[in-house]
């Protein structure tokens, strides 16, 4: 971590004071603080992360207001009770946005207090190991070290490596042998299949992270498993892009709830074919990041594997080389036909449909790229090649649930040797 700002433009050092003067006179609490509270709510340090904290920065590096992808975004460490000062300083950032005094937005991306942060990090939130590299100290309320932030104790990479791989080969199968679960209820129950479609998400979740920090995260809903599994490696949230992935996480997210406690939850079979198809996507993912992972660790090395995200997300999610395969990983065969005909007709068909499988991870990846084209902007979500990337991912999933149905009905078609010839 950096201790000064003095070699960022003098623009930015100038509202860099400001923003850290004006927060700290907005937040002094006052009378109304509860009596109870022995240690008072108040900032202790104020960390500035983000495009300002690389290193290419220089005091007459000129800044252009109009880059719009340039904003302050700070991290504010408070002493004790969030609680009675997160709205005071979420308005006060509030006032700085609109003052005009600035020249980029602030961004309040994370406000917590400092047990809480070292627990997180403890429990697996790298992108505050990020910041303490790379973050710069604008504000400090008495002295501050070099060891903000407790980090574990780090093993070898051959101990990693022995403790990541036994827990991955208990972990990501029990994760598999959910889904399989979820598939034996289709038909049976729509409300246990959403259940355990959102079992095995998490299961997905947690073999990721205890690869990668050699602990459980136990007890954790699935919001917290994936905001844990993101801040180690952000491309996983592609599984959920647009507004398609998002309802999909919602009702993935409700099911572990409402199935068990609301009479009046519900679920049509659309929207659990499309919760199917996110959720293998998210395991294929898992385990894709696992394997480099694992061949990181293999090779002596502990650090992140150098990989694109990019990259990442179209190697995960492109189809099996063997082409399709069910549940149980064996390829699926073609149905006995007594003419060759018949069988001609049949395999011509079976090829017919097995060719959709590839466009359709194409045109996801398409969506991605398009979607990845548009980050930058403020208004990323606005613009006309992130509207355009969404809709063709969620054509792509459409297209992808219409696959999977043909699939299973050329399963019912499977004849065997006494039956009669089906047309």
């Amino acid at each position: 971590m950096k201790f000064s700002f003095t070699h960022l433009p003098a623009q930015v050092q100038s509202d860099l004071r400001h923003i850290a003067d004006f927060l700290v006179e907005q937040t002094i609490l006052s009378d109304k603080t509860p009596q109870h509270r022995y240690t008072p709510s108040r900032i202790r340090h104020i960390i500035l992360h983000g495009c300002f904290t690389e290193d290419h920065w220089k005091p007459e590096t000129e800044i252009r207001s109009d880059k719009v992808s340039n904003r302050y975004n700070i991290m504010v460490i408070i002493s004790a009770h969030l609680c009675d000062i997160l709205h005071i300083l979420e308005r006060a950032v509030a006032q700085l946005n609109q003052s005009g005094q600035l020249s980029f937005p602030v961004a309040l991306q994370i406000a917590d207090t400092k047990g809480r942060i070292d627990q997180k990090l403890r429990n697996g939130y790298l992108a505050y190991d990020h910041i303490q590299t790379k973050g710069i100290l604008i504000y400090s309320k008495g002295n501050i070290t070099r060891d903000l932030f407790m980090m574990p104790d780090q093993p070898s990479a051959e101990k990693h490596l022995a403790q990541a791989q036994g827990y991955y080969d208990q972990a990501y199968p029990l994760a598999q042998l959910f889904l399989s679960g979820a598939r034996s209820f289709e038909g049976k129950g729509r409300n246990a299949t959403a259940f355990m479609l959102n079992i095995s998400a998490a299961q997905a979740y947690e073999a990721f992270m205890v690869v990668h920090i050699l602990k459980y995260p136990l007890g954790r809903p699935l919001n917290d498993l994936r905001e844990l599994a993101e801040s180690i490696h952000p491309e996983l949230s592609m599984i959920w892009s647009g507004l398609r992935g998002n309802q999909m996480f919602d009702l993935l997210t409700k099911a572990f709830r409402d199935v068990r406690f609301s009479a009046d939850y519900k679920i049509t079979n659309g929207e659990l074919n499309l919760m199917f198809g996110y959720v293998e996507d998210l395991h294929k993912m898992v385990y894709h990041i696992c394997m480099l992972k694992l061949e990181a660790l293999k090779a002596g090395s502990l650090k992140k594997p150098n990989k694109a995200w990019l990259e990442v997300v179209g190697e995960a999610l492109k189809p099996h080389e063997d082409g399709l395969f069910n549940d149980n990983d064996e390829v699926l065969s073609s149905p006995i036909i007594r003419t060759a005909a018949q069988e001609e007709a049949f395999v011509n068909l079976r090829s017919a449909i097995f060719d959709i499988e590839e466009p359709c991870y194409e045109l996801e990846r398409l969506g991605s790229v398009l979607k990845a084209m548009a980050y930058g902007d403020d208004d990323a979500e606005q613009s006309g090649l992130f509207v355009m990337g969404r809709i063709v991912q969620e054509r792509a999933v459409m297209v992808k649930g219409v696959f999977k149905q043909m699939v299973a009905l050329l399963k019912q078609t499977r004849l065997r040797d006494d039956d009669p010839v089906k047309r």
